[in-house]
């Protein structure tokens, strides 16, 4: 019996293995459906920034980039971004804010930005994900900038490109830079961060 239990199992797996290899790969062929399986995901991410004046030799840099993000998955490859920072600076007389601001954009998906959802016609829906994925965003960006008791605000473009390592079906944890160009008339500020972060995906 347990002979029969031991060359059973392996020829019941890959008899599954052969069948739905095929169903794989003719999926298009087949009409099957693709879509992410979960369209919304949230995250929270800390990153060291530069901050750089056109005015100005030296930077402003520190750890302290804190990042609250969000993303809708349109479709497998697309994905609408916002996200919301604030740039903190640490020192003896404690903690001060020292920009903040939100960002808005599109992301595209090089793979695996999500676990994807397969529904085949009169017979269900499979979902499947691999570990590592990788996307960019590029956006509308807004900064307000404290400085003694004047707020001064500043926009301009984005640019972020990101790994994404899957370490169950919905958690994530992230890897970017972020840079962006800000004007406010003739003043121009540069600023770029790399970040880390934890993503959840539902």
């Amino acid at each position: 019996m347990q002979l029969k239990k031991f060359l059973l199992e392996p020829f019941l797996f890959f008899s599954l293995v052969m069948i739905a290899s095929p169903l794989r790969s003719s999926a298009e062929d087949a009409g099957v459906l693709r879509s992410p399986a979960y369209r919304h995901e949230f995250s929270l991410g800390l990153g060291f920034y530069s901050l750089r004046s056109s005015s100005s030799a030296s930077p402003l840099s520190g750890i302290g980039a804190f990042t609250l993000g969000y993303h809708y998955s349109v479709s497998s490859i697309w994905q609408v971004e916002a996200a919301f920072q604030n740039i903190a600076s640490f020192s003896k007389s404690g903690y001060t804010s020292a920009a903040s601001g939100f960002d808005l954009g599109a992301t595209y998906c090089f793979f695996n930005c999500s676990p994807e959802r397969s529904d085949f016609p009169e017979v269900g829906s499979l979902s499947d994900y691999d570990t590592w994925g990788a996307r960019v965003s590029l956006g509308f960006t807004h900064r307000s900038f404290t400085l003694t008791s004047v707020v001064v605000s500043y926009t301009g473009l984005y640019v972020k490109p990101e790994i994404l390592y899957h370490w169950s079906s919905r958690w994530i944890i992230l890897g970017n830079i972020y840079y962006s160009n800000l004007k406010n008339g003739s003043a121009s500020l540069s600023l770029i961060h790399f970040g880390i972060g934890l993503g959840l995906q539902f």
